[in-house]
């Protein structure tokens, strides 16, 4: 509570009072209906005071309710509070006091699947925001206010902003797994709306990425996509197990219409792998290439199984094709039309050989000197030293057990 005030008193803004009210109107009402039908402590004797004609309650509430009071104390106060402004994007200061009202918006909120809409409604302004901040930093080289591109810190804080939000997405998902396994229904529901807030994220990533001249942020946003199809894969799992239930509540063609989409993804990853082992005419290439009609071949099944809507087969052979194509480079690499590599691999590949006389196994590695003297002349030399990313303060808010 004390470092939640201490943060305040440093960003000096002048509240604005209409948003105040408003959201204290809004936070007395949201624990008012909590306080009527989740409370669970004994009430105890009217006090005056902290807040006027209400009766204390013990401490026995859920986060929920502390988390309300906590804001609606600041609410109140002397002037401590400042407006989260809703203009806000990674790297303002203001951006700390809106992340800590989307907190508070998650605390209120107790059902699993609201949750994980919320989460992915933040994921949204999160790509949103990403979008925004290279504009404004567009618009300052226009301006002559900036000889760079871009500026490493502003896009880099901006692309782990989505970066965690992903992570949050995908937590709450499985946390939703595990909640409403019971309710096949509003499971499907829920996966079939993250299912579609997916493939738009995918588009509107792939658009800013175009846009970044950043070679690191370049590379993030890569493994953000990454992870974005590996949730995706868990969301597709679930549509496909209450599809064999009955529980969907979609066409069958919209399914297989889902699950093409998905497997366009490992296509185009094979693609991009193949233009990089083209390239490469040693016998690492050679051993590269077999493994890569490998993943191809299971492909082409996987294409199979969906003309014959065995749908679960199809989720399987994607899953195995993608794990070759991860073992070839270790992670997707973006390559360009033609075939020169756009950034760096996360990790070196390996490739599996048969075990030795002496039971170790043989393993061969690519050099990547080529794609990272191709993704320099690309993306353009990165400084020595480059500057160090302050991320925005984050608000902890004590929650009473």
């Amino acid at each position: 509570m004390a470092r939640l005030a201490e943060q305040l008193k440093m960003i000096e803004v002048t509240p604005d009072q209409k948003w105040k009210n408003e959201t204290r109107a809004f936070l007395l009402s949201e624990i008012a209906n909590y306080k009527q039908k989740n409370l669970i402590g004994e009430k105890k004797t009217s006090r005056a005071g902290l807040f006027s004609g209400w009766q204390a309650v013990s401490f026995a509430w859920r986060p929920v309710g502390v988390a309300a009071v906590v804001m609606l104390f600041f609410l109140s106060g002397s002037g401590l509070l400042t407006v989260a402004s809703r203009d806000a994007v990674p790297g303002d200061k203001l951006f700390a006091l809106r992340r800590a009202w989307e907190k508070v918006n998650e605390y209120i909120v107790t059902d699993a699947a609201h949750k994980t809409e919320l989460a992915s409604a933040v994921l949204d302004n999160r790509v949103n925001d990403l979008q925004r901040v290279l504009d404004q930093e567009s618009q300052l080289v226009s301006a002559g206010e900036k000889t760079e591109p871009v500026d490493n810190i502003n896009i880099m804080v901006a692309v782990n902003e989505v970066k965690k939000q992903v992570e949050e997405v995908n937590d709450k998902f499985v946390a939703m797994q595990d909640k409403e396994k019971e309710s096949g229904e509003k499971l499907a529901a829920t996966a079939l709306a993250l299912n579609d807030k997916i493939i738009n994220y995918k588009e509107e990533l792939k658009a800013v990425r175009d846009k970044v001249s950043n070679m690191e942020a370049d590379q993030e946003l890569g493994k953000v996509l990454e992870k974005v199809e590996i949730i995706n894969t868990e969301v597709l799992a679930v549509l496909v197990e209450k599809h064999g239930k009955g529980e969907l509540p979609a066409e069958e063609n919209n399914l297989a219409s889902r699950l093409e989409d998905h497997l366009n993804e490992v296509k185009n990853k094979a693609d991009q792998v193949a233009g990089v082992v083209g390239a490469s005419e040693d016998k690492t290439g050679s051993e590269l290439a077999v493994k890569l009609d490998e993943a191809k071949e299971t492909i082409k099944k996987a294409n199979e199984a969906l003309d014959k809507n065995e749908y679960s087969l199809v989720l399987t052979l994607t899953k195995d094709s993608d794990k070759i194509l991860e073992m070839i480079y270790g992670s997707i690499y973006e390559v360009k039309n033609d075939g020169d590599v756009k950034g760096e691999a996360t990790r070196t590949p390996e490739i599996l050989t048969p075990k030795t006389d002496n039971g170790s196994s043989a393993s061969t590695t690519i050099e990547n000197s080529t794609s990272t003297e191709n993704s320099s002349s690309q993306k353009g030399e990165v400084a020595a030293e480059e500057p160090e990313i302050e991320e925005p303060v984050e608000f902890q808010v004590d929650i009473v057990k």
